[in-house]
């Protein structure tokens, strides 16, 4: 561990509560909050329950440990843990990105249908480096994240041309414009 990093309890740095429910039929098409649920925003509502932004931590079902942070005023739905920092020693985003490096398997429980406790959130050990320190993280993992996004597009304009060339070269299979010999695959190979 490095020199004034210290390793806490979860439940011991930040509140993790569930807040109220509201159910699918009392959302409002066109309401002026947003509404967040398990994995990220269900709808939109008339009435927020966080005026700030939160850390959400899915907590059942198949998805448990997706995290996600909502935008400042919005209602935040029971099927998300809120994990809010106590004071103003973690900051939200390392917080957001630590948390997402978590091995959940070691905290998901329930057989039928998986879910995460308080309980057993709050023992997780976390390191919480001084705060100077969570923001040099916060800015090199911000830009390792806008990497990846910018290769991912790369990825899927590159694949989006592969294809482009493809029908160029042979025409659309289905169709079979260029009227390209058909064969059974088991006619043509062993």
């Amino acid at each position: 561990m490095k020199e004034g990093w210290e390793v806490k309890k979860l439940g011991d740095v930040c509140n993790l509560y569930q807040p109220k429910t509201i159910s699918g039929e009392m959302l409002v098409e066109y309401g002026k909050y947003l509404v967040y649920g398990a994995n990220g925003i269900i709808g939109r509502y008339n009435e927020y329950n966080h005026e700030n932004s939160e850390v959400l931590l899915t907590c059942r079902g198949a998805t448990c440990g997706t995290i996600n942070i909502s935008k400042p005023y919005s209602w935040v739905n029971g099927n998300a843990m809120v994990v809010q920092p106590k004071n103003n020693n973690i900051g939200k985003v390392y917080l957001q990105y630590l948390l997402k490096a978590v091995d959940w398997s070691k905290v998901i429980t329930g057989a039928a249908q998986p879910q995460i406790t308080r309980q057993s959130l709050s023992i997780l050990n976390i390191p919480v480096p001084p705060l100077s320190e969570q923001e040099k993280i916060v800015v090199e993992l911000d830009c390792l994240s806008g990497i990846i996004k910018k290769k991912k597009q790369q990825l899927k304009e590159l694949d989006s041309l592969a294809q482009s060339i493809f029908y160029e070269m042979f025409g659309d299979p289905v169709e079979n414009e260029k009227g390209w010999e058909v064969k059974k695959l088991g006619d043509a190979f062993d």
